[in-house]
């Protein structure tokens, strides 16, 4: 599927943005210069663009997502004058490309509900397990499982006690959850060693 660059731009928004900052989110993650962060379903880099800026100086972030269109949209908007690596990888996930290693924190931001199924979520979760580095995390962010008039559809939407089996299952603690503006949670989990 190809997708229309006015509604990719969208995307990045600073309507977006009222409803969900991820300067917030990622700080709230622990996110900080020097580290290597995992964007899984980066898109146009609404979370990346902020790691930049949070990773600077001589960190990493590296953003997966399956259209090419959107991670060229993703370089093409990156704000200029921050010291990090930005590496971008065109795959589906699951399964992690091969080569991901040492990551500091792992990021999926509206993309457990995309994954039509737990077999499918279970092994994205155990994946991201594997690249984590000694003291790595992973940070969710996810649709509120409640009626509104927009996001996706409700059948569509985990709950919170979903997700948090989800992440039992794959070997995860949960360390915090908390509200990212009004309509969506994040949770973030460290492996349980």
């Amino acid at each position: 599927m190809g997708w229309d660059i006015h509604r990719a731009r969208h995307l990045n928004s600073a309507e977006r943005r009222a409803f969900e900052d991820p300067a917030f989110v990622l700080t709230r993650f622990g996110l900080e210069a020097g580290m290597t962060v995992l964007d899984i379903g980066a898109g146009t880099g609404f979370y990346a663009h902020e790691a930049a800026r949070l990773v600077s100086p001589g960190g990493t972030i590296i953003a997966v997502d399956e259209s090419a269109e959107l991670l060229d949209e993703l370089r093409a908007t990156l704000p200029e004058g921050y010291d990090a690596t930005l590496v971008t990888i065109h795959a589906s996930a699951p399964p992690l490309p091969d080569g991901i290693e040492n990551v500091d924190l792992a990021v999926l931001a509206n993309l457990l509900h995309e994954l039509r199924d737990d077999a499918s979520r279970a092994r994205l979760l155990a994946d991201v397990r594997a690249v984590l580095a000694p003291g790595g995390t992973v940070g969710i962010v996810e649709w509120k499982k409640e009626p509104m008039p927009f996001g996706p559809p409700l059948e569509e939407r985990l709950s919170a006690e979903e997700i948090s089996a989800l992440l039992s299952g794959a070997g995860f603690a949960l360390i915090e959850s908390f509200p990212v503006g009004e309509h969506r949670l994040a949770y973030h989990a460290e492996p349980v060693r």
